[in-house]
């Protein structure tokens, strides 16, 4: 008995070994079509059998109906196995690239229809790891609904919607490949889309944050110039570009740039052809102060009051421009030169410049300090050097004693 179970068991061996794909045909047969699917992505690592056509038949077929059974659920109301329903479909998919691979037919308009009528699954799944911020998973789903675009068994029918949702695939792969620093994949999808005229916008975003991330900064500041020139009333491509050249110790180009953006986006103008939008007027107020901070770094304090009167016309309410003014304001007085001579009348004078411009510069400093009493370290200096110079020994006293809690609690 013993001796005619040992050879049932080696027939068995040698019937599996003879036919290694049975024993996926029986889970199939059995109703089990995920247990079938796992065991057919088992034997694709096989190195004797991933050449195989018929495993991925067989891999097709699992995933097909081991994705109905997660999609009978959601059509019934029932609760269904999300991952599994979208992993099953990327299953499919990887399946049938493997296939056409493979067999390289030039006629399956059976399986080309099963792609298409099967791809709404593949995309809602990149979607929805998008929306949910799986970028990892949104990735692998999407660069799958991309590349099966190109495929012969997909290109033997009209192409459809999908099709022409191309490049709203690559964006949303740009931007799940960023959030996972996967920078090679943002270059090359974006190196697409930058030749759209709808994402182009996008591409060259992303790729201008990609190349800051990877240090590559000359790459970095000619995406901004490109954006710039591109689309020049998008804030990012003029903030940062803008904050690079303050970094850079380059003011005058940083207030080159705002000038010629000023006059390419002004408020107001005979060419506009209709009235200006909120985001026309916040555009060109982020000009403005961007404008006044460039002309501040560069000494000229002068034009900057006159940048900030500008500004103030067009909005009376936001208080970080009086910042702006009471720094221009302070630091000219701080600028005006005093003589040697403390009894000379050009001594007297200077000193009365200076004390009018501190007291002009005050208002402005305590308007935002109350706005913004955590910005200690940008009003608390200027406060400080406007009072001691104006003899407010209070207010000095106070402002002092904040700065040095301040310096010693780092």
């Amino acid at each position: 008995m013993k001796y005619l179970l040992c050879c049932l068991l080696s027939f068995c061996s040698v019937a599996f070994a003879a036919n290694p794909l049975k024993p996926v045909h029986a889970l199939l047969k059995a109703g089990r079509p995920l247990d079938a699917l796992n065991a057919a992505k088992r034997l694709m690592a096989d190195s004797a059998l991933r050449d195989n056509p018929k495993l991925y038949v067989l891999g097709m077929d699992a995933a097909v109906a081991a994705n109905s059974v997660e999609n009978e659920k959601i059509y019934l109301h029932k609760a269904y196995d999300t991952l599994s329903f979208f992993q099953t479909a990327y299953d499919f998919f990887n399946c049938a690239r493997r296939y056409d691979a493979l067999t390289q037919k030039s006629n399956n308009k059976k399986l080309s229809r099963l792609l298409h009528d099967f791809y709404p699954n593949l995309l809602a799944g990149g979607l929805f790891m998008y929306e949910h911020k799986q970028y990892a998973e949104a990735i692998k789903l999407l660069q799958m609904a991309d590349d099966v675009l190109d495929l012969p068994l997909w290109l033997q029918l009209s192409p459809n919607l999908p099709r022409q949702q191309r490049e709203l695939i690559r964006n949303i792969l740009v931007r799940s490949a960023f959030q996972e620093k996967k920078y090679d994949l943002v270059l090359h999808f974006t190196a697409d889309s930058i030749q759209n005229a709808a994402y182009r916008q996008m591409a060259i975003e992303y790729r201008a944050r990609t190349n800051a991330a990877l240090g590559e900064i000359k790459a970095y500041v000619k995406d901004l110039q490109a954006g710039i020139s591109d689309a020049g009333h998008h804030p990012y491509f003029f903030t940062h570009l803008f904050d690079h050249y303050l970094q850079h110790n380059q003011a005058d180009a940083a207030l080159r740039l705002s000038d010629s953006l000023l006059l390419v986006y002004p408020l107001q103008s005979q060419n506009r052809s209709a009235p200006p939008t909120a985001a026309d007027s916040a555009f060109y107020l982020t000009l403005l102060s961007a404008k006044a901070l460039a002309q501040i770094n560069l000494h000229a304090y002068k034009d900057a009051i006159e940048t900030c009167k500008a500004y103030r016309a067009i909005d009376s309410i936001n208080v970080d421009i009086d910042f702006y003014f009471g720094t221009a304001y302070s630091n000219a007085a701080a600028a005006v030169d005093l003589p040697t001579s403390i009894n000379s009348a050009a001594y007297k004078s200077a000193q009365a410049e200076r004390r009018k411009l501190y007291v002009k510069a005050v208002p402005y400093l305590e308007r935002y300090r109350k706005a913004r009493p955590n910005e200690a370290k940008s009003w608390g200096p200027l406060l400080y050097n406007a009072y001691l110079s104006l003899n407010q020994g209070r207010k000095f006293a106070e402002v002092e004693q904040l700065l040095k809690a301040k310096l010693f609690s780092r």
